[in-house]
């Protein structure tokens, strides 16, 4: 039998309280159970770090034997043998030792010493971060960076922190101070240093650069066997997709290594200038028969032809153009081109810059300037003498 539309709609209205109901209590389970799965008791407190600071020289630590005798407390800095000298105890050897460790040894000490000892070891100013950075990064080798970068809102700003640190605050760190000073609730905070502040030291990285497999290789603690471990971290879901969870924080004696990729992505280029892991400009020289040749900067994006034109262009009368980069390896990219305006971008005759390539137009090696043979050879000490150079160019 057919039925009438206007009966089938007095059907579905008559449903509709029902279903309504059967959905609101649907949608109340649902949020019920989002509230049971974000409940915490008090075993959160108990999510400690797997990796716990180990103490080195340099490190000023504050040691509290007991809150009962004051006079006990020691500021003391971590000398360069790694020993401390406390009362009764006298000299120590820490280096190595985990916060965790060193309060559990010095709590078992001191108990020779002090009825009820109740030991706290604070860091009060870490030793700076030394680290290698090795593989697809423009400037691979040894870094040194700033162990914590502390600021406080009732004496300096972040401008102050940064003319106070000079070149070791890179400007992720710059960004996290500006959030912490901002924020009046807590008179001092700190900023470690992280994965990200050790790749833009390094120069940053290239087109070729693997950031979805960046191997971080750490010292274990002694409690937990000592020796060497190491992670893989996935930073392409950083720059991708705004995920911070990899980019963790680094510690003395790490080493990071970058893999190559087999074909170049120049969105590596573009999404690591964009979260400040690589500087957005590099330096190049442009010399021989150009109209203004010098130092120039460039977007990390330029390309040859492009510092071309930044020089003035070529003049009426020239040769082959000769062009010499540094690669990772410690060898020198060196090609004869022959100029033509409008090659593609990032082909062989016209490819992407990195920090420190020379352009040569024609014969003329460098101009007459001191300055600008000492701005062309300083990315190559060490690796080739000013002669050698030289020598290269003119062959």
């Amino acid at each position: 039998m057919k039925r009438s539309p206007l009966l089938l709609f007095i059907i579905i209205l008559s449903l509709y309280p029902l279903l309504n109901s059967s959905r609101s209590s649907e949608n109340k389970n649902i949020l019920e159970s989002q509230e049971t799965d974000i409940s915490i008791n008090i075993d959160y407190f108990n999510k400690l770090p797997k990796n716990d600071y180990i103490i080195g020289p340099g490190d000023n630590l504050l040691i509290i034997i007991s809150k009962d005798y004051p006079e006990l407390t020691r500021n003391i800095v971590v000398n360069g043998e790694g020993t401390i000298n406390l009362y009764s105890l006298g000299r120590i050897y820490v280096e190595g030792l985990t916060i965790t460790e060193l309060t559990s040894l010095l709590d078992k000490a001191y108990k020779e010493y002090v009825r009820y000892p109740d030991i706290e070891v604070n860091i009060i100013d870490y030793r700076p971060v030394e680290i290698l950075v090795n593989g697809e990064v423009n400037k691979p080798g040894l870094l040194t960076l700033e162990g914590s970068l502390s600021i406080s809102p009732k004496y300096r700003s972040p401008l102050e922190e940064k003319a106070f640190l000079g070149s070791s605050m890179t400007p992720q760190a710059f960004q996290n101070l500006n959030q912490i000073y901002n924020n009046e609730e807590n008179d001092i905070k700190f900023y470690f240093p992280k994965v990200f502040d050790a790749l833009y030291k390094s120069g940053g990285v290239t087109e070729y650069s693997d950031l979805s497999k960046v191997k971080l290789i750490r010292e274990n603690s002694l409690s937990n066997g000592g020796g060497k471990i190491e992670t893989i971290l996935d930073l392409e879901k950083y720059i991708l997709y705004g995920d911070d969870s990899h980019n963790i924080r680094i510690y003395d004696k790490d080493i990071i290594v970058i893999n190559k990729l087999k074909n170049p992505d120049q969105n590596i280029i573009s999404n690591a200038v964009r979260y400040r892991m690589n500087p957005q400009y590099v330096q190049v020289i442009v010399s021989g028969r150009v109209n203004t040749p010098g130092v120039f900067k460039l977007s990390r994006k330029s390309t040859l032809n492009d510092a071309i034109d930044m020089a003035g262009g070529t003049r009426v009368i020239r040769g082959p153009i000769k062009y010499l980069s540094f690669n990772n390896d410690g060898t020198i990219d060196k090609r004869k081109i022959k100029y033509r305006k409008n090659l593609k971008r990032g082909s062989f005759s016209n490819p992407y810059l990195k920090q420190g390539d020379l352009i040569v137009v024609g014969s003329s090696f460098l101009s007459k300037s001191a300055e600008a043979i000492k701005e062309f050879t300083e990315p190559f000490q060490g690796i080739y003498s000013t002669y050698r150079l030289y020598e290269l160019v003119s062959e």
